[in-house]
Formats: C-alpha cells, structure tokens, sequence
C-alpha cells in the first residue's frame, strides 16, 4: 500500500519507479555512503546498539557509521542546521522513551517514498518483556508528518529483538561503505575500479 501521498510526494514517486523500470534508478544516499537518513535508518536490517548516557541516548548502527543521538530532556532549538538523521529530543513518559525529530534532509527511503524536508517524526520506544518481566526486546512506533509530501501522517510499528547487554556478545561490527556505484549524470551506476568516469556531488 503506498503512502497517502501530496500531488508531489506522488509525482516525486512515480519518477523514481519509472527511473527503475527504465533500468536508470536514482542514487540514494547510500550510494554516495551518506547516512541513511529519517525513517530509513530505523527501518534497516542491520543490528544496533542503545547506550544511554547523562542527558543523551546513542543509537550505534551496524552500517556505515550510522549514529543517531537523541538529546534528553531540551527543547527543540528554534535554528538546527539540515542533515540526513536530523535533530532528535526525548523524554522518558515512565518507562516508555518519546522522541521528536526535525530538521531532516528529504531523501529516498528504502521503499522508494521521498520525503522532503519538512518531515517530522515523534518515536516511542516501550519495552517487550517475557512472562518473568525480563526485557527481551523493543517496540518501535513511528509517526511521520511531512505537509509537503504526505496528506496525513504515516504511522510505522516494528520489533527489535534484543540479543544481549553491552560485552555479553560479539562486538557490534561497523559495515563499512565501500563506493562502487556512482552517480553519473543522475543514475547510480556500476564502475569497474580503475575506470575514470565524470562524476558530480549532487547538491543536497
């Protein structure tokens, strides 16, 4: 089912699915080994570690440095420079975490819905726990608002399992970003090493 997409979150949609029909498709931001970006980093496969500390909780992803900080107990500044993963506040509503997310770069998600720049997010996180009150996980909800690309908000809930506490297990290994996909004239597209090739840093 596709979002309840604007007139121009849908025209933005329908571009990037004939740019993949036609064998062109758009780079994304991992294709330049930039962070992931809102919603799509929470959404990813890749294992994560929460560290909580004085007045932050870090969001460690296993994939190509992702790293979310969300800054406890603030008010969302009035001026926060754009970037992919935005600025993130929180709250503890006893022990389920609320956050607030702005200031985010619009880019593609991995289901191909593009989200501008005026999204937003609120996030709660509450605990799973077992028969015996053990935490065995995370519920993660999702609420996106983004005026410019959606009609109404768009409400995502997964699970995480939890795999143990801090040095109980392997460390969390960093999945480095290797380019070899490269954005020419627009499309991201494969390139031996070795082969020289004009390429441009889009304009974020």
């Amino acid at each position: 089912t596709l979002p309840p997409f604007t007139p121009y979150g849908k025209a933005e949609f329908d571009k990037r699915v004939k740019a993949e029909t036609d064998g062109k498709p758009y780079a994304d931001a991992s294709t330049h080994c930039w962070p992931h970006g809102i919603p799509r980093v929470m959404n990813s496969p890749y294992p994560i570690q929460i560290f909580q500390t004085p007045g932050k909780i870090t969001i460690v992803h296993e994939v190509a440095h992702n790293i979310r900080q969300i800054h406890m107990d603030q008010k969302m500044p009035d001026k926060v420079p754009t970037s992919f993963l935005g600025y993130s506040v929180g709250h503890w509503d006893g022990d389920v975490l609320v956050t607030w997310t702005s200031n985010v770069q619009g880019w593609i998600s991995h289901g191909g819905a593009e989200y501008s720049s005026h999204l937003q997010t609120i996030e709660i996180y509450s605990a799973i726990k077992d028969g015996k009150g053990r935490q065995t996980g995370i519920r993660h909800e999702a609420v996106l608002y983004d005026d410019e690309s959606l009609v109404e908000p768009v409400r995502i809930v997964q699970t995480w399992s939890r795999l143990g506490r801090l040095n109980e297990n392997e460390p969390l290994p960093i999945l480095e970003c290797v380019p070899h996909i490269f954005a020419v004239r627009g499309t991201a597209t494969p390139i031996t090493p070795g082969t020289t090739f004009p390429y441009e840093l889009p304009d974020t």
